[in-house]
């Protein structure tokens, strides 16, 4: 059998597939031997190689009840999204694709055994299985020896967001109640945006609409990740999603290398992040999240251009001894809240920080009072005070010296001129976040958030 064009073939066979999609070549021997009318020495070719090509070798023993089959299936694409035209399923701009596997049918469904794939600078090895029925089941094993997720979508056009960071991605109810799953993940080099994975380990369960997540292990930086998800898209309620995530003995400063950046070397650091809500959409999900992000990192050495901002003065030094930093959030309702949760020692200066950021609109305010070690309690380099506060929109903030800070940090100044420094009005105030001789220490063992959630901010400058 041979047609120039293989789209009505398949449109006959009730399989998708709209405009030219490359001519079909097929050809076997049928025989009745062993009672059904089947195939053998079956070759077919569909689609062309400047797009997809689908090659099977193999057998039918029934081919009236299409079972028994054992073929060898190969498949190859200038990229992912081009099976669409066979699919429809939406899949990404990734590739090229070069795949192969053993696919057998059975009274339980269909095998897919000694997959290898190429996909891009990606290669993986596997088997999967589905399960046909009232609720379809797929298991799927992989491993790998690198994934490169930073391919996906590359020569694709990027997504509209507009002026917000978190997408509005629909939460896949749908899918998530439409079939089960098991699946399981083992890689030993997993590149994502800016970062870089080792000894990847993941599963994965799906059981009408309950997605969960409990192994998800990796190795960065020298240390180790460990995190779950269960993300509840089950009838009754909106979608409920649960994220834990610890990591430690991380290498900051290898992470950043990795990334392109030398800002920083060294860097020890941990996080514990534990998040929780509700929403049909990612964004909603931020909107309602509830939990606590706890981020530390240890002696460092960074560039003091980092620090330009704080009113530090440390133009003199190429690098900055950082002895520690902290930022520890508790979030409530989709708000972020930190109360001298925010902590940097450095040489020769400290900064503490305090404020919020909204989920729900994306929009920051957080406050930095800044101190130069040894000197009157407050950083004059640059600007007249310490007082330095972040406003606007993640994705659109702005940093300056905040009206009422510098006020009354130039009423210390006056004061202290005036009275040979006995009576500094401005500096008692400032003391009150700067006089911390661990601010870390403080921001580790952040208190509850005050309530509003402007905590520090409230007090020292009003709204």
């Amino acid at each position: 059998l041979q047609a120039d064009d293989m789209a009505l073939p398949l449109t006959l066979a009730g399989i998708g597939g709209s405009g030219p999609l490359g001519p079909l070549r097929l050809s076997g021997r049928l025989n009745d031997a062993a009672g059904p009318l089947g195939v053998a020495e079956l070759e077919a070719t569909g689609g062309r190689r400047d797009n997809f090509l689908v090659s099977i070798k193999g057998a039918i023993r029934d081919l009236i009840a299409l079972s028994g089959i054992e073929a060898t299936v190969q498949v190859e694409a200038l990229s992912l999204s081009h099976l669409d035209r066979l699919t429809g399923a939406g899949l990404p701009a990734w590739g090229p694709l070069h795949a192969t596997a053993q696919v057998r049918d059975g009274r339980d469904g269909w095998s897919l055994d000694d997959i290898k794939a190429t996909l891009g600078g990606s290669d993986l090895a596997g088997a999967a299985h589905l399960s046909p029925g009232e609720r379809m089941h797929v298991r799927v094993h992989l491993t790998a020896g690198h994934l490169d997720l930073t391919e996906i979508g590359r020569t694709g056009p990027p997504a509209a967001t507009g002026d917000r960071l978190i997408p509005d991605l629909a939460v896949p109810v749908a899918a998530l109640r439409g079939f089960d799953a098991e699946a399981a993940l083992r890689a030993d080099s997993l590149r994502l945006p800016g970062l870089i994975l080792g000894q990847v380990q993941a599963t994965a369960k799906l059981d009408k609409g309950l997605l969960n997540l409990p192994t998800l292990r990796a190795g960065a930086g020298g240390g180790t990740i460990d995190g779950s998800l269960v993300l509840d898209a089950r009838p009754g309620h909106a979608p409920q999603a649960s994220v834990r995530l610890k990591a430690g003995g991380i290498e900051t400063g290898a992470l950043l290398r990795e990334a392109g950046s030398a800002l920083l070397s060294g860097g020890n650091a941990t996080l514990s992040l534990a998040l929780k809500g509700q929403g049909t959409s990612l964004r909603a999900l931020a909107a309602d999240a509830q939990g606590s992000v706890l981020l530390s990192l240890g002696p460092a050495q960074i560039y003091n251009d980092a620090f330009a901002w704080a009113g530090a003065d440390l133009a003199s030094q190429m690098l900055t001894a950082l002895s520690c930093a902290v930022a520890h959030f508790r979030l409530k309702d989709g708000v972020a809240v930190t109360d001298r949760g925010v902590a940097v020692q450095a040489e020769g200066v400290d900064v503490v920080g305090s404020g919020t950021l909204d989920l729900r609109d994306e929009t920051v305010d957080l406050g930095f009072v800044s101190r130069a070690r040894g000197g009157l309690g407050l950083s004059l380099a640059g600007s007249l005070g310490g007082v330095t506060r972040l406003r606007g929109t993640v994705l659109h903030p702005t940093l300056a010296v905040d009206e009422r800070g510098a006020a009354r940090a130039a009423l210390s100044v006056g004061a202290a001129a005036a009275t040979g420094g006995l009576s500094l009005l401005g500096e008692a105030v400032m003391e009150r976040i700067t006089a911390d001789a661990n601010p870390c220490r403080t921001a580790l063992a952040m208190g509850p958030a005050a309530t509003g959630g402007g905590g520090l901010l409230e007090g020292l400058f009003g709204r």
